[in-house]
């Protein structure tokens, strides 16, 4: 799987809501909408959202909403104290293209592909919106 440029630009032009307090030092940001990038129906990524969901039980998680800097498009997503190994697999498994990395309050867009490309986009609160 390869993400094209325009997909990766718009992935490394958005915006960001914590819907709830979070503080931890490294984590992810991961969703299961819009599988490989295609649109679904609210429905279908509400289900698809609560089986994630469902596999982030046993871990600490928030929820966070992730879209465009106008939020003309958003995806509900989750804030999750896990590695980047297991979120890039759990990404796999919901066919996400990229996910969210947070190291230190440096966010980082990975690819979850073989090749796990990471592009360091500079610290997170410039992302962040009340």
């Amino acid at each position: 799987m390869s993400i094209d440029a325009r997909l990766w630009r718009a992935y490394s032009n958005i915006a960001m809501r914590f819907l709830s307090r979070w503080e931890c030092s490294s984590y992810a940001i991961i969703t299961a909408c819009n599988s490989r990038s295609q649109k679904l129906s609210d429905e279908a990524n509400c289900i698809k959202n609560r089986m994630l969901e469902q596999d982030l039980q046993g871990f600490h998680y928030g929820r966070v909403n992730v879209g465009d800097p106008s939020f003309d498009w958003v995806e509900a997503s989750f804030s999750v104290d896990i590695t980047l190994l297991q979120a890039c697999e759990l990404a796999q498994k919901y066919e996400q293209n990229a996910i969210y990395w947070v190291e230190n309050g440096v966010l980082f867009l990975v690819s979850c592909d073989e090749n796990r490309t990471q592009q360091n986009l500079g610290l997170l609160s410039q992302y962040v919106c009340d």
